[in-house]
């Protein structure tokens, strides 16, 4: 098996049911793995337990595309939310991106 450059994640050998879904806005190249069958959510600095959200204020953060990325983790309904950081859960995730995405939505 050849090295994976993981800029470019969607060459990433994947377990069956997993997808890449790109989400900038903590950085440019900031990605999340969601399983649609068992709705399990890795979602790194993205978006954390209790509606906090990764900084934006890197040198390639954008808070409107961190918006536009936890908008989108909202709508994949998510049951389980791992986050790198603090706490996680196995039901209940969409809830937890639901005040992630409220909570940067009051930010500018």
């Amino acid at each position: 098996m050849r090295p994976v450059d993981v800029r470019d994640l969607s060459e990433a050998p994947l377990p069956a049911g997993w997808e890449v879904i790109p989400t900038p806005g903590h950085t440019e190249g900031s990605s999340c793995l969601f399983n649609g069958a068992t709705g399990q959510l890795v979602c790194g600095d993205t978006i954390f337990c209790d509606g906090g959200v990764g900084r934006w204020d890197l040198p390639t953060g954008s808070l409107e595309d961190l918006k536009r990325s936890i908008g989108m983790l909202v709508s994949l309904s998510a049951a389980g939310l791992y986050p790198g950081h603090g706490r996680w859960v196995d039901s209940g995730g969409r809830l937890h991106a639901e005040m992630a995405l409220e909570s940067v939505r009051g930010c500018e």
